[in-house]
Order: structure tokens, then C-alpha cells, then sequence
């Protein structure tokens, strides 16, 4: 199952990179639209899971009706062209 599959990959990441924590759980793309998939990863995975969001990081004239039908399909695509944030 795909939830189990981010689990599992998480589960590795962090015991690879000891000093690593995970302290929440962006999900973007076409499978973010599946029926109940939030709700099943806020079941297994015990960090917070959210919705990628990355309209919110950029100005537009969206109807928020656009921006749900969009934002899960053009996150990289947002997301590459967004600015290096200052550590």
C-alpha cells in the first residue's frame, strides 16, 4: 500500500541519517487527491501530514476553486521556481 511505502521510506531516511528529524509530511501531486489518503497517513505516519501548499508561497488572482484543482498537479513546477528561503 502507498502509505506503508512513505512509512517505510521514512522509517529509513531517518535511521541513515541519525541526526534527522521528520517533523512533518508535505503531500502534493495527482495522488494527493485520492479519497481518505490524509486521513489514512495521519493514521500511520506520526508526524503531521498537510496538504503541499505551495500556492500560499506565491501571489495570484486564483479563485480558490482553481487553486484546489491545480495545486496538486503544478507543485514542482511552483516549487522549482520559488526562491531560495535564508537559512
Amino acid at each position: 500500500m502507498l502509505v506503508d511505502e512513505v512509512r517505510s521510506s521514512l522509517e529509513f531516511y531517518t535511521a541513515q541519517a541519525k541526526e534527522a528529524r521528520i517533523g512533518r509530511v508535505k503531500v502534493t501531486g495527482g495522488g494527493s487527491r485520492l479519497e481518505g489518503l490524509f486521513d489514512l497517513m495521519r493514521q500511520r505516519i506520526p508526524v503531521p501530514v498537510e496538504p503541499g501548499a505551495v500556492f500560499t508561497h506565491i501571489g495570484h488572482q486564483l479563485e480558490e476553486a482553481d487553486v484546489s484543482a491545480a495545486e496538486p498537479l503544478l507543485a514542482v513546477a511552483v516549487g522549482l521556481g520559488l526562491p531560495e528561503e535564508d537559512a
